[in-house]
Order: structure tokens, then sequence, then C-alpha cells
């Protein structure tokens, strides 16, 4: 999830005047592995990232992993994520390439 869709989750949250729920997940509403974040580094740099397999301390035999539901957030404060993976990299090399020294 990248900070810009959490920023504009928080923000909505706070500004709603009336919230059904106690509770809202603010998340991208996909699943990105370590392996599709890699990617899209090296898509956008010149970088070369390893990832390895690691240990499985769950014992599972597949990977999982979390994908919030934010349904809530969607239809409650109008949340929707703008920044798929691919996008978030860019947008942050992007930043830090600009920026004065």
């Amino acid at each position: 999830l990248y900070y810009v869709d959490i920023a504009q989750g928080v923000t909505a949250a706070v500004e709603t005047t009336e919230l059904s729920y106690n509770a809202y997940h603010i998340g991208s509403g996909v699943t990105c592995s370590i392996r599709e974040f890699a990617s899209a580094v090296e898509k956008h740099t010149e970088a070369s990232v390893d990832v390895e397999e690691g240990t499985d301390y769950r014992d599972a035999t597949a990977p999982s992993y979390c994908r919030l539901d934010i349904s809530r957030a969607r239809a409650d404060l109008g949340y929707e994520p703008s920044y798929p993976v691919d996008a978030g990299v860019r947008h942050f090399l992007k930043y830090i390439n600009e920026r004065p020294a």
C-alpha cells in the first residue's frame, strides 16, 4: 500500500461526519508478493533484486499474502486506492529524483 493512498483513506475517515463502523481497513484491495514488488522496482530502475525463498516459519504449503477487505471504506468513505504497486514505485522514484540535494 502506497503512502498517498493511506493518507487519502485516513483523511476521508477524519472528514466524514457519520461513520457506520468503528473500524475500516485502508488497503490496496489486492495482494502483492515481494517478487511482484521487486519486479516493479527493477522495471523502473537499473537495480537487480534477488528474492530468495526464505524460511517458511508457518510450515505452509503455498505462500499467503494479506489482502484487507476495503469494502467498508469504499462504501462509507468513498475511499479508492489510486496507486497500484507499479504506479507507487514510479511515483516514489520520481519524488526522490526530483527533490533538491
